[in-house]
């Protein structure tokens, strides 16, 4: 996915300071190599998509998100399913996943609008795996008729 890493390297940079973390603190926060975080502060490189989503789930507030394009105005977002208090870890997980594949394909689809082949591309490859889910889903509530 293609960012625009000027952009990208500043709002990185606001994250950290107001959560509060030095470089390595947020590289550790994040899972990732110290290097691969230095280098997206600096702009010289973006992070992937799958990054992205895992930094956007750090931004504490809308104000935040909004750093990096990736949250629509709060009037038009869906709002985000919680998971009820009595139910399974497993459910639970999963409605997390949701929300942040959601999110991640809101960011692709900003970047894809403004452009960028390689997120059109990311697009693209998340649609077909998501007909074949949907397939194979299908044919397992067939094959239990």
């Amino acid at each position: 996915m293609e960012i625009s890493t000027g952009n990208f390297s500043g709002a990185i940079l606001s994250l950290r300071q107001r959560l509060g973390k030095t470089q390595e603190g947020m590289a550790r926060l994040l899972g990732c190599n110290l290097r691969a975080y230095q280098r997206w502060e600096r702009g010289t490189n973006a992070p992937r998509a799958q990054w992205l989503v895992k930094i956007q789930s750090l931004c504490p507030d809308e104000e935040t998100r909004r750093l990096f394009a990736a949250a629509p105005a709060a009037a038009a977002r869906e709002p985000e399913r919680r998971p009820p208090a009595k139910m399974s870890g497993k459910m639970a997980r999963l409605i997390r996943v949701r929300n942040a594949d959601i999110e991640l394909i809101k960011v692709l689809a900003e970047s894809a609008a403004e452009g960028s082949p390689k997120a059109m591309a990311d697009l693209q490859h998340i649609t077909g795996q998501l007909v074949r889910v949907a397939g194979d889903l299908q044919r397992k509530r067939d094959a239990q008729r």
